[in-house]
């Protein structure tokens, strides 16, 4: 669930992202890369993060199977109704297969 909830236009919105290795092996340079939607500015993300083009990347290293690892971004809506990508939302957890 997004933080706060609701989100206040102009205020910091947390969001977290869950990669989980569901595989049998170990799965090596994970990354995740996340388009934020037009309507928002970003303000941070966990270490390792960068931002550029509108697009949030995160460099995760290796991800032992059955381990998982999380990242947290935080923007801020600058419109109401922000809309996230298609099948994507603030609370939805991503899951990596190697």
């Amino acid at each position: 669930v997004p933080t706060p909830s609701p989100v206040i236009v102009n205020s910091n919105l947390t969001y977290a992202l869950t990669v989980t290795n569901v595989g049998q092996f170990t799965a090596t340079s994970v990354t995740i890369t996340d388009t934020l939607p037009a309507n928002v500015s970003f303000v941070t993300a966990t270490p390792g993060c960068t931002f550029s083009g509108g697009q949030v990347t995160c460099n995760l290293g290796d991800l032992n199977s059955g381990t998982h690892s999380n990242v947290a971004i935080v923007v801020t809506p600058t419109a109401r109704r922000t809309r996230f990508p298609a099948g994507r939302r603030p609370d939805r957890a991503h899951r990596a297969s190697r």
